[in-house]
């Protein structure tokens, strides 16, 4: 684990002693919020294109301020139980011309009592690079903890964590008092095989060199979101690329949506067709009333995989506009529909 722990670190620029192995990001993000010492009227802020489970901590932590239990029904406001403390969220609307319309919205919007702010390096939803180093500027100019969700960060982002803060476990362990590591380490009955494995994975990243993996990726995504936003006369949802990391969100084509403005149940039967009848996986996200594709590159990739996607996408459209589309199954494929995937399949010379 000390190996393991000292690679890691290396890889993303941290001291190995400030560094510590969770089940996942929603443990850590847990731990955080936790840790801040939220009190009952204190306030904590996040941009409301931020992860969906954050938000759902957050109400978790009103709740706890206010002496409930965690999963309490909000009652006023989003997020907020009376008796807790308040969430206040930054409303990003789009389109935005640069990051700093980001930095200028939270300067602006962000209240004076805020203890905690939470920001992704890296959004989910919207696959957009947030200005992460002049967010927390700000934050700590005010005097304001800042929590940075870094879960899409690691390998599309150069990261360099130190000289960062501290959090304290959610369950002492048997190490507690032997150092941050040992903490949250020896709790006993866990797994440890994933984070051992972890040095496999990084001796890969290492073979391919990290910087060259991001220049292929950068490059076939230009490529891919200049293919798409020709194919469909759509736009980019980032200001720029320079706004994106690995991922970006293009605009579907009109027509797709049943309701106007687009919602999550319309960008929901565009990707349950996109799978199960044309066998393309890729997630379609409702913008305010608006759809769009969140397309990932990985070096696995290669440009004719976003050439099968505008092409689905179009027969997509085809079959809509003449009213032959049939209903995605949940579960599985109707045999027209297994036969359509089939077909597919058969003219694009793959099947997955």
């Amino acid at each position: 684990m000390v190996r393991v722990m000292r690679e890691m670190a290396d890889f993303i620029g941290a001291d190995p002693w400030d560094l510590v192995f969770v089940p996942n990001a929603t443990t850590g993000l847990n731990v955080a919020i936790q840790a801040a010492g939220l009190r009952p009227g204190d306030t904590m802020y996040m941009l409301n294109i931020g992860y969906g489970s954050v938000k759902k901590m957050a109400q978790a932590a009103s709740a706890s301020a206010a002496g409930k239990g965690a999963g309490t029904a909000a009652a006023v406001g989003e997020g907020e139980a009376p008796g807790g403390i308040n969430v206040v969220y930054g409303e990003v609307k789009f389109p935005i011309s640069t990051p700093q319309d980001i930095v200028d919205l939270v300067a602006s919007s962000m209240p004076s009592d805020t203890r905690l702010a939470v920001f992704d390096s890296v959004t989910s939803n919207t696959a957009l690079v947030l200005p992460v180093r002049q967010l927390i500027q700000l934050c700590k100019s005010r005097g304001v903890q800042v929590l940075i969700d870094g879960a899409h960060a690691v390998g599309q982002l150069h990261i360099d964590l130190r000289n960062g803060g501290c959090v304290r476990p959610l369950v002492v362990s048997h190490g507690s008092g032997s150092g941050f590591t040992s903490d949250f380490i020896w709790d006993g009955c866990r797994d440890y095989t994933p984070y051992l494995a972890t040095s496999s994975a990084l001796a890969l990243w290492r073979a391919l060199d990290p910087a060259r993996v991001r220049r292929y990726c950068r490059g076939l995504l230009r490529e891919a979101v200049a293919l798409l936003t020709s194919r469909w006369g759509g736009r980019l949802l980032a200001p720029s690329l320079e706004m994106c990391g690995c991922m970006a969100l293009v605009e579907l084509p009109e027509g797709l949506a049943e309701s106007d403005p687009a919602t999550s149940t319309d960008a929901k039967y565009v990707q349950d067709l996109l799978h199960h009848v044309h066998s393309v996986e890729c997630p379609v996200k409702c913008i305010q009333g608006r759809l769009y594709v969140r397309i990932s590159v990985h070096i696995y990739n290669i440009l004719d995989d976003y050439e099968r996607l505008a092409e689905a996408v179009e027969r997509i459209a085809a079959s809509l506009a003449a009213g032959t589309v049939m209903e995605p199954q949940a579960g599985g494929l109707t045999v027209d529909e297994t036969k359509a995937a089939q077909e597919a399949a058969a003219e694009d010379g793959r099947m997955q």
